[in-house]
């Protein structure tokens, strides 16, 4: 039987494996890590319940269907805050303006164009900065295990 951590574990797996398949212009990383991570969970559930159903099987009752021995689903919440905090960490230790243009474009929702104008700067210049920026965090996550 999986531990949250043990799935929390097999979430990161996860995401590591399939990290090719990421397409920043399908949305935003957090949203497709905690689907693969989701999806992951999910699968691995799946096999412990269909293996518990084997094992049971001889006396014709699947084990996930007796009172009170129904999987757990897995915790999104710890999940997601822990991918928060991790993310959270890794923004502060970015240099400040690298940290204001993500801010700006991924919470405040602001085209490039609409960042540039605000810092005064040229819309190639407040790219680079993102950019940059995503490379850092994604540096930083991945040192911690989360990628």
């Amino acid at each position: 039987m999986y531990t949250p951590v043990d799935l929390y574990y097999e979430g990161v797996l996860a995401i590591q494996e399939k990290w090719e398949s990421f397409d920043k212009t399908k949305g935003s990383f957090e949203k497709w890590a905690l689907a693969v991570v989701r999806n992951k969970t999910k699968d691995v559930l799946r096999q412990e319940s269909r293996k518990a159903s084997v094992r049971n099987e001889s006396t014709d009752v699947a084990l996930d269907s007796l009172p009170g021995t129904a999987f757990p689903r897995p915790d999104e919440s710890y999940i997601r805050k822990s991918m928060e905090s991790a993310v959270k960490e890794g923004l502060k230790r970015l240099p400040r303006p690298y940290a204001v243009v993500l801010r700006m474009y991924y919470v405040d929702g602001l085209t490039m164009k609409e960042i540039a104008a605000l810092l005064k700067l040229h819309e190639s210049r407040v790219s680079q900065i993102r950019t940059s920026a995503l490379l850092r965090l994604r540096d930083f996550l991945s040192i911690r295990g989360w990628m």
